[in-house]
């Protein structure tokens, strides 16, 4: 398991290295099901994405999809045409149910949330390990050539990106705190 697990009601989501994501009684660890059922989908790297307004979970995979399924029924409800890279991130989710996920194709992809089509992609000069952060209208992510990024999710391009040989120095932690009590990371 290197995605972390994240918790719906009484269930516990948690994706595996496999390629399977388990649907575990919370009170128990007994298990309501598992998708897919038969089988195995490429390797589940990330913290599933849950929206409230489909019931769905949105699973990202290492071959090259983002998979919607039904939170109770653990049933396909759609997935991604191949995103030309592996996607290892958490997607964030705007208010109208767009899903944003970086890959290691070089891109920043925005997906339709009802029908797992691609809205608009944007290149980027590295591969994106990590779910881009969601604030306002604004995609705030990294790639692995050490570049830092913000994306107009409204217009489509980049407001900023600061490159790494502008900056020469090393973070070992850097936390940030918001004020609705999730931390956030760099």
């Amino acid at each position: 398991y290197i995605g972390g697990a994240i918790r719906v009601g009484d269930v516990i989501y948690a994706p595996n290295a496999e390629g399977i994501l388990y649907a575990l009684d919370a009170a128990n660890g007994n298990l309501v099901w598992k998708y897919p059922d038969q089988g195995v989908v490429g390797p589940l790297w990330a913290r599933p994405a849950y929206n409230p307004e489909c019931e769905c979970l949105y699973v990202t995979s290492m071959d090259h999809q983002v998979y919607a399924v039904d939170a109770s029924s653990g049933n396909l409800v759609w997935k991604t045409e191949d995103l030309g890279g592996s996607v290892v991130g958490t997607p964030a989710i705007d208010e109208d149910g767009t899903l944003y996920v970086g890959t290691f194709g070089r891109e920043v992809v925005a997906i339709d949330h009802t029908n797992g089509g691609v809205r608009w992609r944007i290149p980027v000069t590295g591969w994106v390990w990590g779910g881009p952060l969601l604030i306002e209208d604004r995609l705030y992510f990294g790639d692995l050539d050490g570049n830092f990024y913000a994306v107009s999710i409204q217009d489509r391009e980049i407001i900023f990106q600061i490159l790494n040989s502008q900056y020469q120095f090393t973070i070992r932690k850097f936390i940030f705190f918001c004020p609705f009590g999730n931390p956030l990371g760099f």
